[in-house]
């Protein structure tokens, strides 16, 4: 199990989440678990979950949250990788 970090104490905060999501991780947390998995693991599955996540959710992303942790974890040179795959 993973200790807990910044992120999962900031989750939620500021963004809107759709109806049937309830209190679970919003898209932007889920992206970011599956970086610092794929960086931990070399996981290219994790990869090809992270783009599909992208494409499918587009502008509904909140970029500026997502690149802000991505570079706090040092998970910006993924995202963007991902980013520009799609």
């Amino acid at each position: 199990m993973r200790p807990p970090r910044s992120i999962s104490s900031s989750a939620g905060t500021g963004r809107s989440r759709s109806p049937s999501s309830g209190a679970g991780a919003s898209v932007e947390d889920v992206i970011l678990a599956k970086l610092e998995w794929a960086a931990e693991t070399d996981s290219e599955r994790q990869i090809r979950d992270v783009a599909g996540m992208v494409a499918v959710s587009g502008d509904a992303l909140d970029a500026a949250y997502l690149t802000a942790w991505a570079e706090r974890l040092g998970l910006e040179a993924a995202l963007l990788r991902v980013i520009g795959e799609i």
